[in-house]
Formats: structure tokens, sequence, C-alpha cells
């Protein structure tokens, strides 16, 4: 592990006006980290977030890419819906029209929304709303 941009090394803060590449090129040039220095202060994401603390640009990148949700789901298999939903015969389906299709087709099934006959009821309008509601 490289030793991590901090206030000793010079133009590798936020505040300076050196591009990202030299502060890359600063951190890569840097001295190696052990591992028990990172866990010493309390693992790896505290480690950076000390970084950021310093007003390190590249701890805050890393934070960035230690912290992004993660997911096993293809691409193709989370967004299967999409393709049901805008077809040759819905390619006039507004853009709102769409999110409430795909939002409402996330919800169902869960406590939220167990059954059709929920959502079928307020769109006749049967529903706790008092007009039926234009999803077109």
């Amino acid at each position: 592990m490289r030793t991590p941009p901090s206030a000793t090394h010079h133009n590798f803060t936020a505040s300076t006006s050196a591009p990202p590449s030299t502060a890359l090129s600063i951190y890569l040039a840097s001295p190696l980290v052990s591992e028990a220095e990172v866990n010493q202060q309390g693992g790896l994401l505290q480690f950076w977030e000390s970084e950021v603390n310093t007003g390190s640009a590249l701890g805050r990148l890393a934070l960035n890419i230690l912290t992004a949700p993660s997911s096993s789901v293809d691409v193709e298999r989370a967004f299967s819906g999409d393709r049901m939903s805008v077809n040759y015969r819905r390619h006039r389906t507004s853009l709102a029209t769409f999110r409430a299709k795909m939002a409402v087709g996330s919800w169902f099934g869960t406590p939220l929304l167990s059954d059709g006959a929920e959502v079928v009821d307020m769109i006749e309008g049967k529903g706790e709303t008092e007009k039926p509601l234009d999803i077109d």
C-alpha cells in the first residue's frame, strides 16, 4: 500500500492548482504504507477519511470509490422491465409515466404494495384518491 497524500506532500492538497495527474504521480512515487499503519488508524475507510481531513483530493476520490454501492445484479436484469415498458406500442409514453411505472414495478410484491388490486383501484378512482389518476 502506498503512502496516502497528506500535508507532508506539498502540491497534493485540494487547495493547490496542481492538476490531478500531478497529485497522482506524487502519490505513486510515495513510499508504501504498511497494513499495520492502516489498521492502526481503524481501517481503510478511516485511513482515507483522515486524508480527506488534510484536504487531499485523492483521499476524497478514494473514499468515493471505496464507498460506492455494489450490486451483484446484472445491468440487463436490473433494467429488464424497461424494454417492456417502452416498446413500439408505447413510444409516446411521457417521462413521468415511465418513471411511475418503473417505481410501481419495483414496489410490487413488497409490503409497500403487496398486490395489483390497490393500483387498479387507484387508477380507476376507487382507492383513497378522489379522482382517477391520469397516467398518460
